[in-house]
């Protein structure tokens, strides 16, 4: 009986196909054919292959296990391919002491959303944020390196890390 199994994955990961045919006698040689449509490779004679992706959507994945009396089984399984959110942000120059926006400029397509936001600020107030859009105040000046992880409702992660520049206030000379 030709059987595997497989868990969806994001793009950019390896999917790992774990064949779990039967045959009997059992420890008979068994021939695999798999037929993997958008992989890499899109198609393998390994017991368990594992394969990339170049692009998100699904792939209707086959296996036919044949006995060696010639006797074969197919087994199809259908794996989605999740887009990776793209993480970007893009901040003004702050001046130290004075609040400021961070402005969120991730993206995600194949109809996917970016479900968290999860910011590091060092030397901000607040330090951490979960906030699409992160209000800030830096109290010294200093360039900042902040760090900004986006996740999908499908569980695909993307990080970015960029300086923010904390200008000092000017000072007035009576």
């Amino acid at each position: 009986v030709a059987a595997f199994t497989a868990t969806s994955i994001c793009l950019g990961q390896q999917l790992q196909l774990s064949n779990t045919s039967t045959i009997t006698p059992t420890g008979a040689p068994v021939n695999y054919v798999w037929n993997i449509p958008g992989g890499t490779p899109s198609s393998s004679a390994s017991v368990s292959p594992s394969v990339g992706f170049s692009s998100p959507g699904s792939s209707n994945i086959s296996l036919i296990a044949t006995s060696p009396t010639g006797c074969s089984d197919t087994f199809q399984l259908t794996i989605n391919i999740y887009p990776l959110p793209s993480a970007a942000f893009s901040a003004p120059y702050f001046c130290a002491g004075s609040a400021g926006t961070i402005s969120n400029l991730s993206t995600i397509g194949g109809g996917a959303t970016i479900s968290s936001y999860s910011w590091l600020i060092p030397g901000g107030n607040p330090g951490t944020s979960s906030a699409q859009n992160p209000n800030v105040v830096f109290n010294v000046a200093d360039t900042s390196i902040v760090r900004l992880v986006v996740t999908s409702n499908d569980g695909c992660v993307d990080t970015v890390i960029n300086p923010v520049i904390i200008r000092p206030l000017p000072i007035i000379v009576a």
